[in-house]
């Protein structure tokens, strides 16, 4: 990541965040008293959910936080010295850059924007030292989306969302970070059973539901890695 992509604010905020929701344990209220854009509501927070990600053919890097309250939160958002109370789009420094915060009914959203960014998620994924690395990852595909989260009921969960290179051999390089191919009850799912699945529904056959490639932290699911036993429900 070269000095421009690391000055990129998403990715200022992403990195701020990550470590700032890490640190402060279960203790949301002063992680939101104590982080820029500050968010302020009498309802206290249940969830903290972070994303960043570079999508589209123009490159859009995107940072998205959003915070769940008990009940209708009354929440304000301050943000470069100003109070937010409703929806508002707000212009950055220049035109490639914006952000925006959404009220919801129980939640706040707040998303920063650059439009014509190279790739850096690759990057972004490395310096992010809260987010579980998977090593042999690099080998076989490219990082297109991270999440972190903390929910004070149903704890810690992260994400890592990749493309497959064209051409790489996925199965080995899971095997070879301590994935399983398994069903959703841990039992195998062997090679056996997938000729018989090839046999029944022909060479554009699909998996049947449930079968993921596991580990005791993790779980990749099709083209996503999710850590944390609650993942599936704090990211939902």
């Amino acid at each position: 990541m070269n000095e421009g992509t690391k000055a990129l604010r998403a990715v200022q905020m992403w990195d701020a965040w990550g470590t700032a929701l890490t640190r402060c344990g279960r203790d949301l209220p002063a992680l939101l008293a104590g982080a820029s854009p500050r968010i302020t509501s009498p309802r206290p927070p249940t969830r903290v959910r972070l994303l960043v990600r570079r999508s589209g053919q123009h490159g859009q890097v995107s940072f998205e936080l959003r915070v769940d309250f008990v009940g209708v939160p009354r929440a304000e958002v301050e943000f470069d010295g100003t109070v937010y109370r409703e929806n508002t789009i707000i212009e950055g420094e220049s035109s490639g850059e914006w952000a925006s915060v959404e009220f919801g009914r129980k939640h706040v959203e707040l998303h920063q924007i650059h439009a014509a960014v190279p790739k850096l998620m690759d990057a972004v994924y490395d310096r992010s030292t809260f987010v579980p690395k998977l090593r042999a990852l690099a080998d076989i595909a490219r990082i297109v989306a991270l999440q972190t989260a903390f929910d004070v009921e149903l704890g810690a969960a992260q994400r890592i969302h990749f493309e497959l290179r064209y051409g790489k051999d996925e199965r080995e390089a899971f095997a070879r970070m301590g994935f399983e191919l398994t069903y959703a009850n841990g039992v195998p799912f062997t090679d056996a059973d997938e000729a018989r699945l090839e046999a029944r529904q022909g060479p554009n056959y699909s998996w049947p539901s449930g079968v993921a490639w596991r580990r005791s932290d993790a779980t990749i699911d099709g083209n996503t890695a999710s850590f944390g036993a609650n993942a599936a429900k704090i990211f939902r």
